[in-house]
């Protein structure tokens, strides 16, 4: 069953389901991670790192938002 899920990164909401959907908007999948420095598995790549890609207009992994 689908869920609003706010994203951790751009706090955009969409539907789906925790650790299976990613975000339309900036790509990041929730899973949970709380810290910004801590490594998430799903995302190969930290929030905090995430975070400062999307703050420069960029998504997750660093390349233009389309």
């Amino acid at each position: 069953m689908n869920a609003k899920i706010k994203c951790q990164i751009c706090g955009k909401e969409h539907e789906g389901e925790t650790l299976v959907d990613e975000c339309p908007n900036c790509h990041w999948i929730n899973d949970y991670v709380e810290k910004e420095e801590n490594y998430s598995e799903a995302n190969h790549l930290t929030m905090g790192n995430a975070k400062k890609n999307f703050k420069m207009g960029l998504d997750i992994w660093g390349e233009p938002l389309k």
